[in-house]
């Protein structure tokens, strides 16, 4: 093979890998995959290739007597390109940039928080001080209420799937969302357990710790006002009571009487 098409190919695999890799974060598939945190390193990398492949493609040529190689079949080097670049390029082509029914059912659901090591519970709400600046009473501390939860236009409690696992083990947590009104939005699948009638439905989000290899599904049981009739993994916004019965000798979450309604997926479909 000669060495100006060695260079090419050489360069345009580089080009190839880089390319693929800035499109996914420009265009935002890269959601789908990785972490938010290890984003700029995707994009970094991918920066990288591609000046590299150019530093490759204008690179001189050594003089053979300088550096004496046999001499291979220019076929063989393209093959090897195909290779390398082919497989990529039909998964960047064909690749679902989401979960399907079949995916998430292979998988296990969460159930219990210690499942997840890498979850952060809500952040605790600082107490208000009063207006003329100073330190708000002992008394009025032990008033605020100890997390978070933004509510809707209803009044009800706006909660993550995830924050209800965090509730059923901690007691504080627990009494800010136990049997209040909430609105949580995830995507719909058939209760894989406790679900004695086969009514139930899990609402389910997708937590992902580094990348999309290592996402599990964390579910929420709903007991529904009305069967959905929706289909799986439809994203769904769930109205109900929130309640934390025993089962089986653990505290679990349950959304009694829920109102399932079909809504748009939110802005980063992943929890962190």
């Amino acid at each position: 093979m000669t060495s100006i098409l060695h260079r090419f190919l050489s360069s345009g695999i580089l080009a190839v890998w880089g390319t693929v890799l800035c499109t996914f974060y420009f265009t935002g598939r890269i959601s789908a995959y990785l972490h938010p945190t290890f984003q700029p390193f995707a994009l970094a990398a991918g920066c990288a290739l591609v000046v590299l492949a150019f530093l490759v493609l204008i690179a001189p040529d050594l003089e053979a007597s300088h550096c004496p190689s046999p001499e291979r079949p220019p076929v063989r080097g393209v093959l090897m390109a195909l290779v390398l670049v082919g497989p990529l390029l039909v998964a960047f082509s064909n690749s679902q940039d989401s979960f399907g029914a079949s995916a998430v059912s292979n998988r296990t659901y969460v159930q219990d928080i210690a499942q997840l090591p890498a979850a952060q519970p809500p952040a605790t709400v600082e107490p208000a001080l009063p207006d003329d600046g100073s330190s708000a009473e002992a008394g009025d501390n032990k008033a605020a209420d100890p997390y978070s939860f933004p509510k809707n236009k209803k009044g009800d409690i706006q909660a993550q799937v995830v924050d209800f696992l965090y509730a059923a083990q901690l007691p504080e947590m627990r009494t800010e969302l136990e049997n209040k009104q909430i609105e949580v939005i995830g995507q719909l699948m058939p209760a894989k357990t406790n679900n004695p009638q086969g009514s139930r439905y899990d609402v389910i989000r997708m937590f992902m710790t580094c990348c999309a290899a290592d996402a599990q599904p964390v579910a929420l049981p709903v007991e529904p006002r009305d069967k959905p009739g929706l289909r799986e993994m439809t994203w769904v916004k769930v109205s109900g009571k929130a309640t934390f019965p025993v089962i089986g000798g653990q505290r679990m979450p349950l959304i009694e009487n829920g109102v399932i309604e079909k809504t748009d997926p939110p802005e980063d479909t992943y929890l962190y």
